[in-house]
């Protein structure tokens, strides 16, 4: 990639970005018009070329259409939104019931997932994929007081799990979940919080797959992310508070 082409997709992304600032927060409601293309050129100084990129993106989340003739409408997100909107929207609201609403939701999401993998994790993990779970999870030790390096591992964690689960399915819907997770997470370090006993909680679940007990490896895992859900419910209550 060329260096005129890094600058024109790092602005582009910063049009994106007011834009559906100005989008989620209401500024712009469901139904009203973008300034014609011309104008908003000149509002960020920048050329149609790069103005188009940056439009693309927003009708790629859905909050725009833009239709030759018809301009450039607001849509109704909500309706109209899909997952992908998460990080967006949570970067962009100021809205804390909505927030918490939307995090709550998508975590549960998560849980419900992750849950039904280890509900059978016995059954699908070889001895293998459960031993290199384990390390991964031990490796958690190694990353004390580093949270970027914990976030990380974490993941590496959950992207291991839902492999040894087997099903291409499960796959897909989490790899869509992790991509936005990461976009919220790594725009947000306020949401780097874990359980006091991270590694303790994470091994007793693999442990009781290895065991081939998976009732109880689900069990330990709803636990183990219902008080991670609760803490980072906790941080975004923080966090929203800090922007009122």
């Amino acid at each position: 990639m060329t260096e005129s082409t890094q600058r024109r997709k790092n602005l582009s992304q910063e049009i994106t970005e007011k834009l559906a600032e100005e989008i989620l927060s209401g500024a712009l409601p469901p139904g009203s018009r973008l300034m014609p293309e011309r104008e908003l050129a000149v509002r960020f100084n920048t050329n149609r070329n790069t103005l188009r990129e940056a439009i693309r993106n927003l009708e790629n989340l859905h909050l725009v259409s833009a239709r030759q003739g018809d301009g450039m409408k607001v849509l109704d997100w909500v309706k109209h939104g899909e997952v992908t909107l998460v990080p967006w929207y949570l970067q962009h609201t100021r809205d804390l019931k909505a927030t918490l609403a939307v995090t709550t939701d998508f975590l549960r999401l998560r849980r419900l997932l992750v849950v039904d993998v280890c509900s059978r994790l016995a059954e699908t993990a070889s001895p293998d994929e459960l031993e290199s779970l384990l390390a991964l999870v031990r490796r958690q030790q190694e990353q004390s007081g580093q949270p970027e390096l914990l976030v990380r591992t974490d993941l590496e964690i959950m992207v291991a799990l839902l492999r040894a689960s087997h099903s291409m399915a499960y796959q897909w819907m989490f790899n869509t979940m992790v991509r936005l997770y990461v976009e919220a997470v790594f725009s947000f370090p306020d949401l780097w919080v874990f359980v006091p006993d991270y590694v303790e909680s994470l091994e007793s679940v693999v442990k009781a797959a290895m065991e081939g007990d998976s009732k109880t490896a689900a069990a330990r895992m709803d636990q183990h992310l219902s008080r991670s859900d609760q803490l980072i419910l906790d941080a975004v209550r923080n966090f929203q508070t800090l922007l009122e």
